[in-house]
């Protein structure tokens, strides 16, 4: 996938992440992909295979991704609409906010998931079932 599908660029620098440094730049993934699998990546398949970044249409969404989630980048990372909301959960992992409540969740996770609560509660109070 990420030499055909997923633009995955993750570097490492050992300040803002607990990893030892690496570097891995867009060069170098065309390369690694080209030499191993004869292949160049695609940075706008994701927008391609899923009618890209126009959320015209779209509504009740809540795009939520942790600052240390390695996924985030590839993620809606500002607001849409006023329906299509997007939030970074400082000092959040990987759907920190979707699993259960936990007493060493940082404040931010418990913040979001309220403010997540609170937005999808509002939307089923609002909901008009459409007419038969």
């Amino acid at each position: 996938q990420v030499c055909t599908e997923i633009n995955l660029l993750y570097e490492t620098n050992n300040e803002t992440d607990m990893f030892p440094v690496l570097r891995f730049t867009e060069d170098m993934r065309r390369n690694y992909c080209h030499n191993k699998w004869g292949v160049y990546p695609n940075p706008q398949w994701l927008k391609i295979q899923y009618w890209g970044d126009d959320f015209k249409a779209a509504s009740n969404i809540i795009f939520s991704n942790g600052e240390l989630d390695p996924w985030a980048n590839g993620g809606i990372l500002r607001n849409v609409t006023p329906s299509v909301v997007a939030y970074i959960i400082e000092g959040g992992a990987h759907h920190l906010d979707l699993r259960g409540s936990h007493p060493a969740d940082p404040q931010s996770v418990t913040t979001i998931r309220k403010k997540e609560s609170s937005i999808i509660k509002e939307w089923v109070k609002n909901y008009k079932r459409p007419s038969v």
